[in-house]
């Protein structure tokens, strides 16, 4: 199938990201739509508030709502990857820095939903996706049950983590252990669980609010398409590849061509450092307040005791004696 969008223009602008957050059990408040100029994201966040008697909490969680453009490329785009960490962590690892991921998923761009001809959303799949297809340009979107399902995206709760069956920990974290075996019981690189504990974000003082920051970072970028898109579209074959490689990883017409890194295993490390002079990477820090109320303990009552008094002047007989 041929498409108009697969001819071959210089690659030069990417606009357009934004996100917004649905409230979890605790949840993030809404984060707003923002433009952005070339190559760089814009995502802004509100605080999340929660009130409860003890001053202890559930949950943290976000559920983003992200929008990509992309102009101009040199080769084919096929797949939007979206990488989510958290900070700060508590991961029990010499491998995680300050940063934790917390999620990461791809889009196949296979012409999932449609766009209005002024840029916004005709329709979506019940995951929450709506993209344009593979092409040298094109637009994506993601939201809702994408991002985690119906729950969103975890950043801490009460569980303990359970990062104890996998071999690879540098690979795992670092995002170069794609298609690596895990052991039986293990998670596959992408399926992270949560930051840490809530615990950290408890307020023990009665009648008092106590605000903790949560940094998130966003890492956005765009891969090759695979032979299971190209089938479907007029794609050369020069653009196609299984294991789906940052596009223009070697571009010596950009600034910061990746070329020590196989471009399928980029670390997440090196696609951040990179992000400012790389189109096909975009990168972001975004910080909000999680504010804690510990209730007042009071107590109050009502009621009504009912009093009475009863009597009787009445003089009874005595009993006869037989």
């Amino acid at each position: 199938m041929s498409d108009e969008r697969l001819n071959p223009t210089r690659r030069r602008v990417l606009t357009g990201i934004g996100a917004a957050a649905a409230t979890g059990a605790v949840g993030v408040g809404a984060l707003s739509r923002g433009a952005s100029a070339s190559s760089s994201i814009n995502i802004s966040t509100g605080n999340a508030n929660v009130s409860t008697a003890n001053g202890e909490l559930d949950r943290v969680s976000i559920q983003p709502d992200i929008s990509v453009d992309w102009s101009g490329f040199d080769e084919v785009v096929g797949k939007v990857r979206i990488l989510v960490e958290a900070s700060p962590n508590d991961i029990d690892s010499d491998e995680v820095g300050e940063f934790a991921p917390v999620f990461r998923a791809t889009m196949w761009l296979n012409g999932t939903g449609a766009f209005n001809n002024n840029g916004s959303v005709a329709s979506r799949s019940e995951d929450g996706e709506a993209e344009t297809g593979p092409g040298y340009n094109g637009q994506a979107h993601a939201r809702g049950a994408w991002f985690g399902g119906a729950d969103g995206i975890t950043l801490y709760n009460r569980d303990e983590l359970a990062y104890d069956t996998f071999t690879n920990e540098q690979g795992y974290f670092g995002g170069t252990s794609v298609g690596q075996d895990v052991p039986e019981g293990g998670f596959e690189n992408g399926l992270y669980e949560h930051a840490g504990s809530v615990d950290g974000f408890f307020n023990d003082t009665d009648d008092t609010t106590e605000a903790s920051e949560v940094t998130l970072r966003y890492t956005i970028s765009f891969h090759a398409p695979n032979s299971s898109i190209a089938s479907d579209y007029d794609i050369p074959t020069d653009d196609v590849s299984e294991q789906s490689p940052l596009v223009m990883a070697d571009a010596d017409d950009v600034s910061s061509p990746i070329t020590e890194y196989p471009a399928e295993a980029i670390p997440y490390s090196v696609l951040q450092d990179n992000a400012g002079g790389h189109p096909a990477i975009m990168t972001t820090e975004e910080t909000f307040s999680v504010n804690v109320t510990n209730e007042n303990s009071t107590g109050s009552g009502s009621g009504s005791s009912n009093t009475g008094a009863s009597g009787s002047d009445t003089i009874d007989q005595t009993a006869t004696e037989e």
